[in-house]
């Protein structure tokens, strides 16, 4: 019931008599579809064959946002959890086809001779295909990097384009290499709106980011995880690396989540798993330095006998130049020092969310799988700082002592760091910058 967003008898329905119920859909379904032992997720079927269904209406909300599609066809999408589908219009506005949503592109460095085609949409606030406000969505993208646009061009720019979705179709985008390696990115503002951001990898040679032979775009396909390594089907199939910054040579990933069970907390909640004594990241470590943290706090509340101990921690980030954070692409990692001691600590790999362009970004574990952490929240401010907020609750998470820590927070290429001053609480600590 309390999914249940409005309908003739919400907010619980009456099982007696027929009702128009509107329903949030949950974004991330566990466990993965075809799981081998859990088997698939509940689903409604809308071919006819279901007596008891009528009708299936998917209606958006108004235009919100844009997000970068490719096109995919069901006979060769992969589905995991990870994944997720949008009907949209075909080019021109014709026809129906289905799109899934990208943030890593992969570019070989060629000077022009391959190039990639990808697809800008406007979307709602959940991320559906929307039809723009009267007068079109007015948008900006903007390269920077090894990477032009090539088209639309009508000012001769390849580095900036201002361009109007005048509809759901939106507008093809055509991108290329300028014929150096290295990372890149093209950015899609509206005003002073973040809209998304697109990360764009050119490459002369494979793309082993880890050194465990299985490259990030293992299916040639341009789009950087769109179809995710497992056990099952690595090496014999071409398939792209579901721990990019982790080593984990056999690619397992036991609940076929899209991760690898190196990187989505499996190997650390039980060390002893098949495989796990592969795991090495290779991702960036923490430099301290690099660039300082704002506005720094954090708690700890120990838990009384038999009830776990609470951490919150939150922070901003502000990333030097134009630089972006993007924790659903790239090594994450939070950690408390001590006298030298790091006592506690967090790396995620490629684990979170893109909720919106805002951009906001998250990670969710009820369990609280790796280091006892069950959210974490990132997210852009239109001043180009990011907001942090860590959610942590285990036994035992951390030895309340008093005085100076050290915060250090890394994503990707990007690493922050601040010192916090801790004073003793009848509850455990208080610490702030």
């Amino acid at each position: 019931p309390n999914r249940i967003l409005e309908g003739t008898n919400s907010p619980a329905p009456d099982p007696t008599v027929p009702s128009e119920l509107k329903f949030d859909i949950e974004r991330n379904y566990l466990p993965a579809p075809n799981h081998p032992v859990l088997g698939t997720s509940f689903a409604v079927p809308v071919d006819g064959s279901e007596a008891s269904t009528d009708q299936f209406l998917s209606i958006s909300g108004a235009a919100h946002s844009t997000r970068f599609f490719v096109e995919t066809s069901p006979a060769t999408f992969r589905p995991t959890s990870r994944a997720w589908l949008r009907p949209a219009p075909g080019v021109g506005g014709s026809g129906r086809v289905l799109a899934l949503p990208v943030s890593d592109i992969a570019i070989a460095a060629d000077a022009g001779a391959s190039v990639r085609v990808i697809r800008l949409l406007p979307v709602d606030l959940l991320g559906n295909v929307a039809d723009t406000p009267p007068g079109g969505l007015p948008v900006t993208l903007t390269a920077a990097g090894s990477v032009r646009i090539v088209a639309p061009d009508g000012d001769a720019d390849e580095t900036r384009e201002t361009l109007m979705l005048g509809s759901a179709a939106g507008v093809t985008v055509t991108i290329d290499d300028a014929a150096e390696p290295g990372a890149a990115r093209i950015d899609v503002t509206s005003g002073t709106r973040i809209l998304d951001s697109l990360s764009v990898e050119i490459t002369d040679a494979a793309d082993d980011r880890d050194g465990d032979t299985a490259d990030a775009d293992g299916n040639a396909s341009g789009v950087i995880g769109d179809a995710r390594c497992s056990e099952n089907d690595f090496p014999t199939l071409a398939c792209d690396d579901n721990c990019m910054l982790t080593a984990n040579t056999h690619q397992i990933d036991s609940n076929l989540d899209g991760l690898g069970d190196c990187c989505d907390g499996e190997c650390v909640a039980d060390p002893a798993g098949a495989y796990c004594e592969e795991c090495e990241f290779v991702g960036v470590p923490v430099t301290p330095g690099s660039q300082a943290l704002s506005k720094a706090r954090w708690r700890l509340r120990l838990g009384k006998p038999g009830k776990p101990d609470k951490l919150r921690l939150r922070t901003k980030l502000n990333p030097s130049g134009n630089a972006t954070i993007e924790p659903h692409a790239e090594l994450f990692a939070v950690s408390l020092v001590h006298g030298g001691e790091t006592l506690f600590e967090v790396a995620l790999d490629s684990a979170f969310l893109l909720l919106s362009s805002r951009p906001k970004y998250r990670y969710d574990d009820p369990t609280g799988a790796v280091s006892g952490v069950t959210r974490i929240t990132v997210t852009g401010k239109a001043s180009g700082l990011y907001s942090l907020v860590l959610q942590a609750t285990g036994p035992a998470l951390l030895v309340p002592d008093p005085g100076a820590w050290q915060l250090a927070v890394t994503s990707g290429d990007d690493s922050f760091v601040g010192s916090t001053t801790c004073t003793p609480k009848s509850s455990g600590l208080s610490c702030a910058q």
